[in-house]
């Protein structure tokens, strides 16, 4: 692992799901969900192909015509504005860590 950041936080954890399509969740009540492109030490995120939903959380799921949303080919997103990371059910959570880690 790299710095000791990471070795303190799920930092590395968030890193090995670059790659993969991840739904955020922003402080302002704003989901994004994208491919997640790359993670620094921070945890701040950029995220390719993000489709930003204005609309209520978990709204995405229910009822896309009522959604507004914005499309953006590239987007930064810094860590204190993010309150959750959606995980895809098809992610191991203990295999993807050992991975990473040796």
């Amino acid at each position: 692992m790299g710095s000791s950041t990471e070795q303190t936080t799920l930092v590395f954890f968030i890193k090995a799901l670059c790659g993969r399509n991840l739904r955020f969740e922003l402080r302002n009540g704003v989901c994004v969900e994208g491919e997640l492109e790359s993670v620094d030490q921070n945890m701040n995120v950029t995220i390719a192909h993000a489709l930003w939903n204005c609309g209520q959380l978990g709204s995405l799921t229910k009822d896309r015509e009522n959604v507004a949303s914005v499309c953006f080919e590239l987007l930064y997103v810094a860590s204190r504005h993010i309150t959750f990371i959606q995980i895809p059910d098809d992610v191991n959570v203990s295999e993807t860590m050992d991975i990473y880690v040796s």
